[in-house]
């Protein structure tokens, strides 16, 4: 319903502006009215509409490092909802100071996560013992992963790797942000596999 009062009210703001358009002698008269109500005129708007939860992420962001915050977030939704997109926006809003993994292939053992944190984040530790003391050594900083939900697989033995990399977050979240993004359904099998 949103998106289509959404859309109603854009198709109102354009036709508005092209009469406006129109009445000056100027702008995309000379197409017929079909296409100029398809396609948008102008600078391109910004890929993600401000919403209430971004707000919130970056109110959440921006007061971490005071006391009793704790150190991660997670950024949970069903797949194409804006995950990545909203960590997009979230990225640029902090600039040089912020670091990004997108985990791009599933991980599963302990060498695979170390491999790819050390790649993405110019460190030298081989364990996690290494990397979690080089992670302390270095100024306080957001860390963002975006699809989180690969760093598991369900099934046995299939968590070692999301295990020791939360290990990781605990001893380094009173130092450095951690936000995660993880799609809906491994967001809620991660918690119930929590409280067993």
């Amino acid at each position: 319903r949103r998106i289509r009062n959404f859309l109603f009210r854009r198709r109102i703001e354009m036709e508005q502006r092209l009469d406006k358009e129109r009445a000056k002698g100027t702008g995309t008269t000379d197409l017929p009215i079909e296409l100029t109500q398809r396609f948008a005129v102008g600078p391109k708007p910004d890929p993600l509409v401000p919403r209430p939860e971004f707000e919130a992420l970056t109110e959440l962001v921006s007061g971490w490092h005071r006391p009793g915050r704790p150190g991660i977030i997670h950024v949970v939704g069903e797949r194409g909802m804006g995950k990545t997109t909203t960590l997009d926006r979230l990225m640029a809003e902090l600039g040089e100071g912020a670091r990004r993994w997108s985990v791009t292939d599933r991980i599963v053992v302990e060498s695979e996560l170390v491999t790819g944190l050390a790649a993405t984040f110019g460190l030298a530790g081989s364990t996690i013992d290494e990397l979690t003391q080089e992670l302390l050594d270095e100024p306080p900083t957001v860390i963002v992963v975006d699809d989180a939900h690969r760093i598991f697989l369900r099934r046995i033995g299939g968590f070692g790797a999301m295990t020791r990399l939360e290990r990781l977050i605990v001893a380094t979240g009173e130092h450095h942000l951690w936000v995660m993004s993880y799609d809906s359904w491994a967001w809620r099998y991660l918690r119930q596999r929590h409280r067993r």
